[in-house]
């Protein structure tokens, strides 16, 4: 049996997760391809660094998604970065590695 402390820290990871998949009034939104070619060549893994990354510096008003995407171009696994002012970054060829750099270059007030 649970305490209710673990329980509220239950609540407040799950509340997390489920705000980042919420696109109401966001500012911004990460956006992963998740097609075939994507989860094959490490797609997870980056949508897993996003949301840590994410987690890590308390920021709830990035929407993290998950698209389909076919790769055709050999770009895979793909990242997109929609700052909802007509401007979107794409990132390719993207690993766990490389997300924090990305995260910052092109969402620069988030980790000021």
């Amino acid at each position: 049996m649970k305490t209710s402390v673990e329980l509220d820290q239950i609540r407040q990871s799950l509340r997390h997760n489920i705000a980042l998949r919420s696109t109401k009034s966001s500012p911004a939104q990460v956006i992963v391809g998740m097609g075939e070619d994507g989860i094959s060549a490490g797609a997870r893994d980056v949508v897993q660094a996003v949301s840590e990354e994410l987690r890590k510096h308390q920021i709830d008003n990035v929407v993290l998604l998950q698209k389909d995407y076919i790769d055709q171009n050999g770009w895979a696994p793909v990242m997109w970065i929609d700052r909802n002012d007509g401007d979107i970054a794409i990132c390719a060829r993207m690993t766990p590695e490389k997300v924090p750099a990305a995260l910052r270059d092109h969402l620069p007030e988030y980790f000021a």
